[in-house]
């Protein structure tokens, strides 16, 4: 009977604690006049129900994969991984950007414009789906930037820790989760979309490696990328302390997010060739992808 009443108080205190924040997050967004263009999310609630979504990060382990195949998958492209060779070909479902208002400290402001700029002529070339935060609004508002009302997009509202997701529960559509990198925003909106299967590439996390040199570790050299290229100046994880914290919080939303999947049947994979991240089940990308497909052929 202790064990039942103590069980039942804690779900109420989990209700009451969403409830809360729900309440805050909706009176903040309706001040600035955001909430219903955030609410539009909630059309992304299992829109792809017991499929399968690949994520694409921008790790070094890339360039040794052949990303071409998943222009039949469903997809979302991290950040700078519109900088790829492929693409044009791969044409990525969705684009999550984490945006400028997360960065401004090591983003200066012109090159956050470009930054996006580059970005939105991307994804119109490819006709895909932008998944932006709603910190970012008046920003994009103010620079002209995905303005086109035929571009299909999404503002996001990160505001719910990863390690939370168990009391979440994707309740609230305008309550998104984050975990200090766009990988986790990406599972976190991958579960959201009702996914059964979370596949991810390129999240080598071995930026550890190289954080003496203070340079970044992408598929892509610093020099190519608007954000990186002069970042060194400013660069702010340039101890190692710095780089460890950084380490156990991200893994730590990791290993909430493979709890939770776990509970609720969900199978995530990590198909990232080498690389530290060792929270999800490894497979071989090329050969998990042609099983895979070939089981769908003959279905």
């Amino acid at each position: 009977l202790k064990f039942l009443i103590m069980n039942l108080l804690q779900k109420a205190k989990n209700y009451v604690s969403v409830e809360i924040k729900a309440f805050k997050c909706r009176n903040k967004l309706k001040s600035k006049k955001l909430f219903k263009i955030v609410l539009k999310s909630g059309n992304l609630k299992n829109i792809h129900e017991g499929k399968r979504i690949y994520i694409l990060g921008t790790g070094p382990s890339i360039k040794s994969q052949n990303l071409i195949p998943l222009n039949k998958e469903i997809t979302i492209a991290l950040n700078e991984f519109y900088l790829h060779s492929d693409i044009d070909k791969i044409r990525p479902t969705y684009y999550l950007f984490t945006g400028y208002a997360n960065h401004t400290d090591t983003i200066k402001y012109d090159v956050a414009v470009n930054w996006y700029r580059n970005f939105e002529k991307c994804i119109k070339r490819n006709n895909g789906i932008s998944l932006l935060t709603i910190d970012d609004y008046d920003f994009l508002k103010n620079n002209n930037l995905f303005q086109d009302m035929n571009m299909e997009k999404y503002f996001l509202n990160y505001v719910v820790s990863s390690k939370k997701v168990n009391r979440y529960k994707f309740k609230k559509s305008y309550l998104n989760l984050f975990g200090d990198n766009a990988a986790i925003n990406a599972i976190g909106i991958a579960m959201y979309m009702g996914a059964k299967e979370i596949c991810l590439l390129g999240l080598d996390h071995d930026w550890i490696l190289t954080f003496k040199d203070k340079k970044q570790n992408h598929f892509y050299d610093d020099s190519d990328s608007l954000v990186y290229k002069d970042h060194s100046s400013y660069f702010k994880r340039i101890t190692l302390m710095d780089n460890l914290l950084l380490y156990i919080k991200i893994f730590g939303h990791y290993e909430a997010l493979e709890k939770y999947a776990r509970k609720y049947n969900i199978d995530i994979f990590n198909l990232t060739n080498g690389g530290l991240l060792d929270v999800f089940r490894t497979k071989n990308f090329e050969k998990h992808l042609n099983e895979t497909q070939n089981q769908e052929i003959k279905s």
